[in-house]
């Protein structure tokens, strides 16, 4: 999916009043230094406990996003084999003696 800085996405904290947010390590810099995106920081007027919870759960995004296309990607593999199935099945009952007398097999 596109639309949102790659992760992983990491809590950062700095400073002396621990300014936290929500960072992204990107590309290296010119010189081969590391060098880190802001995605978010915290509102100041959250307590730490609260702020610490959202940054993690916010950090945490890219890869829930990973694993929440994987399951529907998942339920349209299941899906798909079960019409096939079901499919296969109609078309099999479709050739038997009560199949042809009754017609197609709903």
């Amino acid at each position: 999916m596109t639309g949102h800085t790659p992760g992983p996405w990491f809590v950062t904290r700095k400073g002396l009043m621990i300014k936290m947010g929500v960072e992204a390590l990107c590309e290296p810099g010119p010189d081969g230094e590391a060098r880190w995106l802001p995605v978010c920081t915290m509102e100041k007027d959250w307590d730490a406990q609260t702020a610490d919870a959202n940054a993690r759960l916010i950090a945490a995004a890219p890869e829930m996003l990973e694993v929440l296309e994987e399951l529907l990607w998942l339920r349209e593999q299941q899906f798909s084999s079960a019409v096939k199935k079901k499919n296969a099945y109609e078309r099999a009952m479709s050739r038997t003696p009560m199949g042809l007398i009754k017609g197609t097999m709903k």
